[in-house]
């Protein structure tokens, strides 16, 4: 009885620990605005940041930390009359490993790239397939690669995130990953979602008396007010204000006076533009995204801010960094009820087996 108890105990432990050898390689893979019915082995959903843009998401992905401390609030940002973009005010996971003798690089198409160019090598390619294989050549050398694959993003802004077109480079994708098989941990997820819009809020016309500045990034706007304002208009969901912007993680110096989301169905643009853009991101519907990853089998919840943690731990990397993320809990798979049957018939046979000979 003594080995099988020991088989049962074996089947039935959780194992809490993510940490693998510390001379493992890490591919983090990002569908920019999109997902795929991939499931490497662990698989659940991860909460991103607010706003649910690119750049402050890939910000916290790279940094543990929400956007008040990295300072990337949105795609850009408003100041001395001019739109303009800044650098992460936060320690980056590649300075971090570089420190620890760890080399990564960045495959991206050439906005990421531009973003990411003061902290690490970085790599352009748009084709997907051309990525996979460019993964696969940068692991020969490479401890850590950041990818991020763009064309769910660009498709799910021009046609919607459920069209027809989406839904064929998904296939795609999907067929990549069962083609392409790395020998490293990978984790794949999105930076942010995306929402099918239909209707326009037109802001700038709204606002063209006023000497107020309206910053459109999709289904999220930023005002610099001149002046008091009245924002009840058609289409806006909520009026986020500088007194609650430390709930959202948002106090910055950089921020704006006003943050405006938009209700279902609704984008900041003109009328016209409804013609070119069927989805659109920002707000917070669109803050739930898939994750998956090759680290045995179960189910994970996290959100953006703890995957720098989830990496620096399967490195076996512990120093204290002041990260807003930590490591998240794998939790193992339940063992089947037919399972438990047929141990339990297997246990049976066994018992009376015994007792006859005995």
């Amino acid at each position: 009885m003594k080995k099988i108890t020991v088989f049962l105990l074996i089947l039935i432990v959780s194992a809490n620990s993510i940490r693998t050898e510390t001379d493992t390689k890490v591919v983090l893979i990002i569908l920019d605005g999109g997902y795929i019915d991939l499931n490497l082995g662990v698989i659940g959903e991860c909460e991103t940041v607010f706003p649910t843009l690119t750049r402050p998401n890939h910000a916290s992905l790279v940094t543990g930390v929400y956007p008040d401390k990295h300072g990337i609030l949105g795609n850009e940002y408003w100041k001395n009359g001019k739109k303009k973009y800044r650098e992460i005010e936060s320690v980056t996971i590649f300075e971090i490993l570089k420190n620890y003798g760890k080399e990564s690089v960045v495959i991206a198409r050439k906005n990421i790239c531009e973003f990411f160019g003061n902290y690490c090598e970085c790599i352009i390619v748009d084709d997907p397939e051309d990525v996979f294989k460019t993964i696969r050549e940068e692991l020969q050398t490479k401890d850590f690669i950041f990818v991020n694959i763009p064309i769910l993003d660009s498709l799910g802004h021009k046609y919607g995130p459920h069209s027809k077109e989406v839904k064929d480079a998904e296939k795609e994708l999907k067929n990549l990953f069962e083609k392409y098989e790395f020998d490293a941990v990978t984790i794949v997820t999105a930076d942010h979602g995306m929402a099918e819009i239909n209707k326009a809020i037109e802001i700038t016309k709204y606002l063209q008396d006023y000497e107020t500045i309206a910053l459109s990034q999709g289904r999220v706007c930023f005002i610099y007010l001149e002046e008091d304002i009245d924002f009840h208009l058609e289409g806006i969901d909520q009026i986020i204000e500088k007194k609650d912007f430390p709930k959202y993680h948002i106090d910055h110096e950089n921020a704006p006076d006003i943050i405006l989301t938009a209700k279902e169905d609704y984008a900041f643009l003109p009328s016209p533009l409804l013609t070119e853009y069927r989805g659109m991101h920002g707000s917070f519907k669109e803050n739930k995204v898939f994750i998956t990853m090759n680290l045995g089998k179960g189910k994970i919840q996290c959100r953006t801010v703890d995957i720098t943690p989830l990496i620096l731990n399967i490195f076996g990397i512990d120093d204290t960094y002041d990260f807003d993320g930590e490591v998240p809990d794998i939790t193992e798979d339940k063992i089947p009820v037919t399972l438990y049957l047929m141990l339990g018939v297997l246990i049976g046979g066994l018992i009376i087996l015994f007792v006859r000979k005995h």
